[in-house]
C-alpha cells in the first residue's frame, strides 16, 4: 500500500498551522477543480488527492494519528491487523462541510480514494479508525548484592500504582537492563507499556568480578608459602580446601575452575575463581623459629 505524503500534496511543512493547511487546500482545490479543467483528464485525480490530504490534515485527530504513525498507519487501520486492528475505535463520519464551498464537489467525487487514504476509513469512506492507545514505557532500577546476582533473586516493585514481582536470573551483571513487556503504564483499552528495569550490583568485600570470573585474595604465612600445605578458601558456593605448592611467591595466582559466576541465561555454566596469594610475615617468633630461620638464611 503506497504511502501518501499529504504535506507534500498540499505543499506545506509538517509544522504548518491549521489555517495554513486550509488555505493551501482551497487554493489547490480551485486550481484542479474538474469543472475548471474540462480538457485536463488528470485534474480530477489531482483534485481528489488534494481532498484526501485535507480530509486527514484538516482534522486534528486524524492529523495526530498520521504524524505519529506515518507510512505505518495503513497497517494499524486494517481490520484484523494484530494488536492494532480489531481493537481500534471509530472517530465518526467525514464532515464534508469542512471543505467549505468545495464540499459538494468533493463529496460528489468521493469515490476512488487511494488505498492509503482508505486505511483511515471503513467501507464507503464514512467512518475513521482511531489508532490504538499504547501505555507509556516506564524505567526503574533495583540494587542487589553480588551473592544475589550469583544465586538469582526476586524483587517486589511498585509500578504505576500496582505491585509486580520480578525474577532476576543468576549471573546478571551490573548495569544490565531487563525489558519486561506489558509491565509499564496500564491503559484501559489498548496495549500496556513496557518496563525497563536496570540492575545495579553492589561491590562485594570478598570478591571482585570480571565478566564471569571472580577474584579473591587469601593470606598464607611464610612457612606455608615456603614449604607448601593445605589452606581453606571461601567461594560463593562453599568453602574449599586447596593445596599450596612449596615455594609459592606473593602475588602468585591459582585458578579454580567452575567456581566463578554463572553465565547469565546458562545456569549450568560458570566462570572461574582466581585466588591470589598474599604472604604474611609473623610479628613474633619463638626462639626455635628464629634459629631455624637463621640457619635457613645461612
Amino acid at each position: 500500500m503506497e504511502y501518501k505524503d499529504y504535506y507534500s500534496v498540499l505543499g506545506v511543512s509538517k509544522t504548518a498551522s491549521a489555517e495554513e493547511i486550509k488555505k493551501a487546500y482551497r487554493k489547490l482545490a480551485r486550481t484542479y477543480h474538474p469543472d475548471a479543467n474540462p480538457d485536463d483528464p488528470t485534474a480530477e485525480a489531482k483534485f481528489k488527492e488534494v481532498g484526501e490530504a485535507y480530509a486527514v490534515l484538516g482534522d486534528d485527530t486524524k492529523r495526530r494519528q498520521y504524524d505519529r504513525y506515518g507510512k505505518d498507519f495503513a497497517k494499524y487501520g486494517q481490520p484484523g491487523a494484530g494488536a492494532y486492528g480489531g481493537g481500534a475505535q471509530q472517530t465518526g463520519p467525514i464532515d464534508f462541510d469542512m471543505f467549505g464551498d468545495l464540499g459538494d464537489a468533493f463529496k460528489s467525487r468521493a469515490g476512488g480514494f487511494s488505498d492509503f487514504f482508505s486505511s483511515f476509513f471503513t467501507n464507503g469512506g464514512t467512518t475513521a479508525r482511531q489508532a490504538p492507545i499504547k501505555g507509556q514505557d516506564l524505567n526503574a532500577s533495583v540494587t542487589i548484592d553480588l551473592e544475589e546476582a550469583y544465586r538469582g533473586t526476586m524483587r517486589k516493585l511498585a509500578i504505576d500504582g500496582r505491585k509486580v514481582h520480578v525474577n532476576i536470573k543468576p549471573g546478571v551483571k551490573h548495569g544490565h537492563v531487563l525489558k519486561l513487556s506489558g509491565m509499564g503504564q496500564q491503559v484501559a483499552q489498548g496495549q500496556n507499556g513496557d518496563l525497563r528495569l536496570k540492575i545495579n550490583v553492589n561491590p562485594d568485600a570478598r570478591f571482585k568480578r570480571k565478566s564471569t570470573d571472580l577474584y579473591t585474595t587469601v593470606n598464607i604465612d611464610m612457612f606455608t608459602a615456603a614449604l607448601g600445605g593445605k589452606i581453606k578458601v571461601p567461594t560463593m558456593k562453599h568453602t574449599v580446601e586447596i593445596s599450596v605448592k612449596p615455594g609459592t611467591q606473593g602475588g602468585q595466582k591459582q585458578r579454580l575452575k567452575g567456581l566463578g559466576m554463572p553465565v547469565y541465561g546458562k545456569p549450568d555454566s560458570f566462570g572461574d575463581l582466581i585466588v591470589e596469594y598474599n604472604i604474611t610475615v609473623p610479628t613474633s617468633l619463638t626462639d626455635k623459629q628464629k634459629r631455624a630461620l637463621q640457619e635457613a638464611r645461612g
